[in-house]
């Protein structure tokens, strides 16, 4: 039952389930916890041995110029697949050396796909949003048509992942 959960997790919203580790437990850190995304990052992993970081729709940037400064030795893959949104993802990570953007999405399988794109880009997706979003969360743009690609498949990526 636990496979099938994690299976279907995976499939509709692209997510793994992982066991948190026992150090997580400890009263000090429940009264911390998601107080800094850095600290609980620390947690459960070293940064000096993070050679290789990946960030799926990086929108503008924002969270790959965190990496560029957190992982000092990590080499950063930023994906985005709105053109528009992927311009200023270029123009505001161009002076960091170690981050290469890519203008595609990350999918399952090499193919074209419809992205709905919302005047607040960080709400863009490939999914349709259901009922029940607030009127500014349901302020489309339009749609395009754009390229996705499996992971996989990209040759930057051949030493593998470490975040």
């Amino acid at each position: 039952m636990k496979r099938i959960f994690k299976s279907m997790l995976l499939h509709v919203f692209g997510c793994e389930i992982h066991r948190i580790h026992p150090t997580f437990h400890d009263r000090s850190y429940l009264l911390n916890r998601g107080a800094d995304w850095r600290d609980d990052l620390s947690r459960i992993m070293s940064f000096e041995n993070c050679k290789t970081v990946v960030d799926v729709g990086a929108n503008v940037g924002q969270s790959s110029i965190e990496f560029f400064n957190l992982f000092r030795q990590a080499e950063i893959f930023a994906f985005e697949p709105d053109p528009d949104t992927f311009a200023l993802m270029e123009k505001s990570t161009n002076e960091l050396s170690r981050v290469s953007c890519y203008n595609t999405g990350i999918g399952e399988s090499n193919e074209t796909l419809s992205f709905i794109r919302h005047k607040d880009s960080v709400l863009s997706s490939f999914v349709e949003h259901g009922d029940g979003l607030r009127p500014h969360h349901t302020n489309i743009q339009t749609t395009i048509e754009v390229a996705v690609r499996r992971l996989d498949n990209e040759d930057c990526l051949s030493d593998g992942i470490d975040f």
